[in-house]
C-alpha cells in the first residue's frame, strides 16, 4: 500500500462490488479482474465500458511489479474499443512508459489529497522514516496553538521521539508546510527554494528530507 492509502475493509469492498445501478452514470456494470501468484492476490483492476467504445478504469491497485503492468495489458487488450480513460492516478504512475507512444496520452493534474496535522508532535512520532536525523523544528499554528512552537525531533526507522524544547530552531515552517512533506509527496528543499520555509541550520532540510523520503509519492484512490 502507498502512503496516504486507507486500509479497505470487508464492508467497503461489499459496497463496491454491489455497484449499485445509480453509481453507472449511464455506463455497463463494473468488471473486475484480479492478478494472482501462487494462490496470493497481487493486484486488481474494475472497469466499466461506456458506449461499447470506451474503456472507464475505475480502480486499479497492484502490489507488485509484475501486476503493473499486467493490469494495463489487459485493459489495453479489450477489443473494439476506442479510448482507455483513468481518473485519480499516482503522480508516479508508471503507465507512460507502458506505452509505445506516451505522447498519446492525455492527462491533467488536480488536488486529490489535502492533509492537516491536528496534532504535529503525535503524527511525527507515528511516521516511519528511511534514515536517522535529529533536528528542532519551530511550527508555526494559529489554529491549533497547542502544536505552536519548537519541537526536538529525533527520528529512526519505528517512528520519532518528539518534545517539546527552548532550543534554537534548525527549520521554521509554518503546519500546512510540514503537512506538504509529511507523506512525502514534496520536499523541504523544494519548499526553501520557494521561499516557504526558512533554515537557521545549514544541512538541516537536506538531512531531514533524507529521513523523509518515501519509495513512491502519496496517494489516496478514492477521492
Amino acid at each position: 500500500m502507498r502512503v496516504g492509502m486507507f486500509n479497505y475493509t470487508d464492508q467497503w469492498w461489499d459496497a463496491f462490488v454491489s455497484d449499485p445501478e445509480h453509481w453507472r452514470e449511464g455506463s455497463s456494470e463494473l468488471f473486475h479482474v484480479v492478478v494472482e501468484s501462487n494462490n496470493a492476490t497481487e493486484g486488481i483492476v474494475s472497469y466499466r465500458i461506456r458506449n461499447q467504445k470506451e474503456v472507464i478504469v475505475i480502480l486499479r491497485l497492484g502490489t507488485t511489479a509484475a501486476a503493473e503492468p499486467a493490469l494495463w495489458r489487459h485493459c489495453f487488450g479489450i477489443d473494439l474499443k476506442d479510448s482507455i480513460s483513468a481518473s485519480n492516478r499516482p503522480l508516479d504512475d508508471p503507465l507512460p512508459m507502458l506505452l509505445e507512444d506516451a505522447q498519446r496520452l492525455e492527462h491533467s493534474v488536480e488536488d486529490g489529497l489535502w492533509l492537516r496535522l491536528i496534532d504535529v508532535s503525535r503524527a511525527l512520532s507515528n511516521r516511519g522514516y528511511a534514515s536517522e536525523c535529529h533536528i528542532v523544528l519551530r511550527v508555526r499554528d494559529l489554529l491549533c496553538d497547542w502544536n505552536h512552537g519548537c519541537i526536538d525531533t529525533e527520528t529512526n526507522a519505528a517512528g520519532a521521539i518528539c518534545t517539546p524544547t527552548s532550543k534554537s530552531p534548525d527549520v521554521e515552517l509554518s503546519v500546512s508546510n510540514l503537512a506538504s512533506i509529511y507523506l512525502g509527496g514534496t520536499t523541504l528543499a523544494t519548499l526553501l527554494r520557494a521561499g516557504r520555509i526558512e533554515e537557521r541550520k545549514t544541512g538541516s532540510v537536506r538531512n531531514f528530507d533524507r529521513a523523509l523520503a518515501t519509495l513512491q509519492y502519496p496517494w489516496t484512490p478514492e477521492f
